[in-house]
């Protein structure tokens, strides 16, 4: 789990419209958020696990991709109001995380498939969506690992 984790952190520090890419741990509840905006937080919600034998499991759920920004301003002046909004940059970077993740897979999980998509409404001006991806994946944790020895002195004749 771990890898996939890693991965698609990876994935998203490569888009440059995202100023922080991170695991989920609650940092947009904190009073000053730790991270740096526009972001995007990856976490796993419920997978569900079906055994294929010899202490291996298949691994089905959503990885769960937050995006956020923060609105500094509030209603822009006329003289503004041919800039791109700060709305239409922030849609910008939720078209880039998507465009990075939806089809993204390794060999350690099977290709990102967006399921929904849905808004975050928070009073303390930080804009935010979750973006769901199902994914799968062969877990082999518990599996009995083998280690190769040499043992020397012994021959063997077939």
């Amino acid at each position: 789990m771990k890898q996939i984790l890693n991965s698609i952190q990876e994935q998203l520090s490569k888009i440059s419209e995202v100023n922080y890419a991170g695991e989920d741990w609650g940092q947009l509840d904190e009073e000053r958020p730790p991270v740096k905006f526009p972001c995007a937080l990856v976490d796993m919600d419920q997978f569900q696990y079906s055994d294929m034998g010899e202490k291996t499991q298949m691994g089905e759920g959503i990885i769960q991709i937050t995006v956020a920004d923060i609105k500094l301003q509030g209603n822009r002046p006329t003289a503004q109001m041919n800039r791109v909004s700060d709305h239409d940059r922030f849609m910008t970077v939720l078209e880039k995380v998507h465009e990075k993740l939806h089809g993204y897979g390794t060999a350690e999980f099977q290709p990102l498939k967006r399921v929904s998509m849905a808004k975050i409404k928070r009073t303390d001006g930080i804009r935010s969506y979750v973006i769901s991806y199902e994914t799968a994946y062969t877990d082999r944790v518990a599996t009995t690992k083998y280690t190769k020895k040499t043992i020397s002195g012994i021959n063997i004749n077939l």
